[in-house]
């Protein structure tokens, strides 16, 4: 019908990014406060929380990466660093500015105004996000150049997992060793491109339009969707495809012990490295309250080792919603689970991180210092309000 036809159109739009800009001026202003202010008091830890980012290349490289081809490529990568973001910015895997990081952890930045994205920008410069986001996506070409050279050795050996790997990113052994030999024409180059450029997309996090609902396209809703998208995308890029590839082992007629070990490598990688992130996350808030004026560690009631205090089950529940692996299912964890909503009815965190500011105003619940960079992520009750 013209009306299904017309709701089409308009998804499809959405996911391209074609959003009828707002035209009520509260919700313009609501976003462009709202939006950066969530930004400025909540993301200033996000690269020691992003650490399992950097297990996304290993993962896509279906198990079959190992530590000499890690190594390779990191030792490639401190030996000529310019040379290295020089090919991951021809083939268009990392920007010239913070706005490949802003797109990652901030898709609604299309709402936003121009002065409204320039302090986003600079606050993803200062705190190291855009650096960090380059050298992941700078990783993530050396591991997809190293995963193509050895499966198309493989793939000439008439492997058959290499053949199929080869083929998902559509590309050939012939044409891999003609790219590496340095003969091959610029059509071939493109196509070694585009597979490089296919890897690295399916490594490294990076929300779109289409990987959310589409009314999360909305910008009237941009303040309720803040911040979800990451959930949505890491479990389209990371999550769905080493459950499919589960899925597939055992269609193949695998034995269970094989089938399963795409979901074991991520596990294995992706539980210490959110352990390990979040002990260093820990040990940097104590260093900010030691050096920052006004706080302590020491003052009465605070305690930044909480992972000292949880039992197990709290512990590893944590564990698995911070490593990413639930994906969009943990923005139900709140619902569920008291100890995600922070003192608030469970209704209020689905509803992003400024429904809670307004429900703490609401019932007194709020500090100076939540609405300050930096200390907003600290325990800052010897403030007072």
């Amino acid at each position: 019908s013209a009306a299904e036809q017309k709701e089409a159109r308009d998804i499809i739009d959405s996911m391209f990014g074609k959003i009828p800009p707002l035209q009520n001026g509260f919700l313009k202003a609501a976003n462009n406060i709202g939006l950066v202010l969530n930004i400025v008091t909540l993301l200033g830890m996000t690269v020691i929380a992003s650490l399992q980012d950097t297990a996304g290349p290993i993962l896509r490289s279906r198990g079959t990466a190992g530590i000499k081809d890690v190594a390779d490529v990191i030792r490639q990568m401190i030996k000529n660093p310019t040379e290295a973001a020089e090919i991951a910015r021809d083939i268009g895997a990392i920007g010239t500015d913070a706005m490949s990081s802003y797109f990652i952890y901030a898709g609604e930045a299309d709402f936003l105004g121009s002065t409204s994205k320039s302090v986003a920008d600079w606050w993803f410069r200062v705190t190291g996000l855009e650096a960090y986001t380059r050298f992941t996506r700078v990783f993530a070409v050396g591991m997809a150049q190293k995963f193509l050279s050895n499966h198309a050795q493989k793939a000439k050996a008439k492997d058959p997992n290499s053949i199929k790997y080869l083929r998902e990113l559509n590309i050939t052994p012939e044409q891999v060793f003609a790219w590496e030999k340095g003969k091959a024409d610029a059509a071939t180059i493109q196509v070694v491109n585009d597979a490089v450029s296919q890897f690295v997309d399916e490594s490294i996090v990076r929300p779109n339009p289409a990987q959310r609902p589409t009314y999360a396209n909305d910008p009237r809703y941009a303040l309720i969707w803040q911040l979800k998208s990451f959930f949505y995308a890491y479990g389209k890029t990371i999550v769905f495809p080493t459950l499919k590839e589960t899925h597939r082992n055992f269609k193949e007629g695998k034995d269970a012990g094989v089938a399963i070990m795409p979901m074991v490598l991520m596990a294995s990688m992706l539980i210490p490295i959110t352990m390990l992130g979040w002990e260093i996350r820990e040990r940097f808030k104590v260093g900010l309250a030691w050096l920052l004026p006004g706080i302590s560690p020491s003052d009465p009631g605070v305690d930044y080792y909480r992972t000292d205090s949880m039992t197990p089950g709290q512990y590893w529940t944590e564990v698995l919603d911070r490593s990413g692996m639930l994906g969009p299912a943990s923005l139900a964890m709140p619902i569920f689970l008291e100890s995600h909503r922070y003192g608030k009815p469970f209704w209020v965190p689905p509803l992003g991180p400024t429904a809670e500011r307004v429900y703490d105003g609401v019932t007194w619940d709020w500090r100076a210092a939540d609405f300050m960079p930096v200390y907003s992520q600290l325990d800052t009750r010897a403030l007072g309000r």
